[in-house]
């Protein structure tokens, strides 16, 4: 299935886009046409109908087909690569977790949340790393993820440290909870997997009480593909990455160095190059999300030097909307 997807910021006219985008993705019709016209395979027909549609909208169709971008549906794919790498993913959060860096997200949990238990959302959560620190901390930890296989080892994990959770096998693009279910939902390394990341985000928005906090961990993955700046950092980073794939990467939870499976990284490398997030500079795109759905109080930390590469921002909901 191929999904149309918005570059939202290249539109000169922004009064009014929220609406036109909606009625496209609610028209079959023009989506249709403009898939056609985005791989120059429409009609004369079709062509004339998309144009007149665009102009009683004040779109050119030079400015409407620049700003689209044809995306496949790759959700299947990615719980198929997911659900094979379980095992050694789950090896590696577990390292994660016992080591150093596990005991500094603790901290900034404390901070953030505080020591009232509350109600959190591990919104693709893998193995559970986020849930396993959570849930330590005296949370009530309710976890997610597409991947059977990732479940089954939340579970697992849990299990094994005596600490307890809920956890489903759910999709972060259609959350299957109440709206203001939680007190806080918290986010790793997800958003690049998605093939509709903002209505993941709405779904957060959605799903937080008000007055609850959202933090995101995530990063520039794939970037590097369509960005000459970060093509460029990337390649005087390119010893660095061949010491990590030849698993000589010592760091606590290096998925190098646990892969039992021997699972090709390549396979999910191939999917998320095409992925909508690896168009996207971020954290600017998901502070722009934040923004359109209301989020104040948007604390943002970057990480490294030169261009941004991960990153961690935490917002809160309004008391009152």
């Amino acid at each position: 299935m191929i999904r149309l997807y918005f570059e939202k910021e290249k539109y000169e006219k922004k009064e009014g886009l929220e609406e036109f985008v909606g009625i496209v993705e609610k028209s079959d019709n023009i989506q249709a046409w403009t898939v056609h016209a985005k791989e120059g395979k429409a009609s004369d027909q079709e062509m004339q109908l998309l144009a007149s549609f665009l102009s009683q909208h004040g779109v050119t169709m030079e400015e409407y087909l620049g700003c689209v971008l044809l995306s496949e549906d790759h959700l299947e794919e990615v719980k198929d690569y997911w659900d094979q790498r379980s095992h050694g993913f789950s090896d590696a959060i577990n390292e994660e977790a016992d080591s150093h860096i596990g005991e500094e997200y603790k901290e900034r949990f404390k901070k953030l949340f505080g020591e009232k238990p509350l109600d959190i959302l591990d919104d693709g959560a893998g193995a559970g790393f986020f849930t396993i620190l959570l849930a330590s901390l005296g949370h009530k930890v309710t976890s997610i993820d597409y991947s059977d296989g990732m479940v089954e080892h939340i579970k697992e994990n849990m299990a094994k440290r005596g600490l307890e959770c809920k956890a489903f096998q759910m999709d972060a693009q259609d959350l299957n909870f109440e709206d203001e279910s939680f007190d806080a939902v918290v986010q790793r390394n997800v958003m690049w997997n998605l093939d509709q990341p903002e209505k993941a985000y709405s779904e957060i928005y959605r799903v937080l009480k008000p007055g609850g906090i959202f933090l995101i961990d995530d990063g520039n993955h794939y970037l590097a593909a369509h960005d000459e700046e970060y093509a460029e950092a990337a390649a005087k980073r390119s010893a660095e990455f061949e010491a990590m794939r030849k698993k000589e990467d010592l760091t606590p939870g290096s998925h190098y160095r646990h892969n039992p499976e021997n699972v090709d990284f390549t396979i999910i490398e191939k999917i998320a190059v095409e992925q909508p997030m690896s168009y996207r500079r971020r954290p600017q795109w998901d502070l722009d999300q934040m923004i359109r759905l209301g989020f104040k109080e948007i604390h943002v930390e970057i990480f490294g030097k030169g261009l941004p590469g991960r990153y961690i921002v935490a917002a809160k909901k309004p008391e009152e909307i």
